[in-house]
């Protein structure tokens, strides 16, 4: 009984906190719904075992509408499969402050989706980005249409978070971009949303030298190496890591909660993704 009390004191504070975040940051209007070919879809995280889904029959990928995350553009992937979908959420991709560094990165990946999108494309980045000039250096490519979401945390009660979830007024903590992805798809009404590249296997990845940096290895699908790049970190200590980390893998239960509040079923489709929220298909799509 007292857990529950201390519980529900925890839920209020939440609340009240959120509704502050929502008047203070929402665009208290709904997002765009993504216009879907199919009831299913493909999320196409960074992961290398995103590889694994060139192995599909494509008769079975067109029963899927494809969503992709981040720098794919610049990858050979990204034309292969022609994602109907693209979801940002990352501050550097509208060159907020104190994200100087890979700016390059993110213009050689805007420049990726003008010259290679020869088919309708729908980018979903935050209210944030507006002010950022990404509608104008899309421009060029009319194959490319902008919306935007609302990347506002918003916590607390259950029933009040859901119907906040259901208007795309707030979403879980935007901490990766799946997080966000996997809101929008069920915000936007597939039934099933197959994640591919989703590894989030971090954790065996990280590690602390000998002057105490935080030292990890970046692995992606379209990495030149298995080892993948090794990223040096003087910023952070690894408690504020591992927080992080908490946040992520905390998010992936509460979609799964509310996916199943509104009958949408999430499959991961890497049996050894460190991501314990969803089902695990090993037997690939159907």
């Amino acid at each position: 009984m007292k857990d529950k009390r201390i519980q529900i004191i925890y839920d209020l504070i939440d609340t009240i906190l959120s509704v502050i975040r929502l008047l203070g940051l929402s665009r208290l209007k709904k997002t765009p719904r993504i216009q879907s070919k199919n009831t299913q879809c493909i999320i196409m995280g960074n992961g290398p075992s995103l590889l694994k889904l060139l192995e599909e029959d494509k008769a079975v990928l067109a029963k899927y509408d494809f969503l992709a995350v981040n720098h794919m553009a610049r990858s050979a992937q990204y034309e292969k499969f022609k994602p109907s979908i693209y979801v940002l959420c990352d501050p550097a991709f509208w060159f907020a402050k104190g994200y100087e560094i890979p700016q390059q990165l993110v213009k050689e990946t805007f420049k990726s989706m003008v010259d290679k999108t020869t088919w309708p494309l729908q980018l979903y980045i935050p209210y944030q980005a507006k002010k950022a000039g990404i509608k104008a250096l899309l421009s060029s490519n009319s194959n490319i249409q902008v919306y935007y979401f609302n990347k506002t945390t918003f916590e607390g009660f259950s029933w009040l978070k859901y119907k906040i979830y259901d208007l795309q007024w707030g979403i879980v903590r935007p901490q990766n971009v799946l997080n966000v992805a996997l809101m929008l798809m069920i915000y936007s009404g597939y039934q099933r949303i197959y994640l591919f590249g989703a590894d989030n296997d971090w954790l065996k990845n990280v590690w602390v030298d000998e002057k105490n940096r935080i030292r990890h290895s970046e692995i992606h699908f379209y990495s030149e190496n298995k080892e993948g790049k090794q990223i040096c970190d003087n910023s952070q200590k690894l408690h504020m890591v591992l927080a992080s980390l908490y946040i992520v893998f905390k998010n992936y239960v509460d979609i799964e909660e509310y996916a199943k509040k509104k009958r949408v079923k999430i499959y991961n489709m890497n049996p050894l993704s460190f991501i314990d929220a969803f089902e695990k298909l090993t037997c690939g799509l159907k």
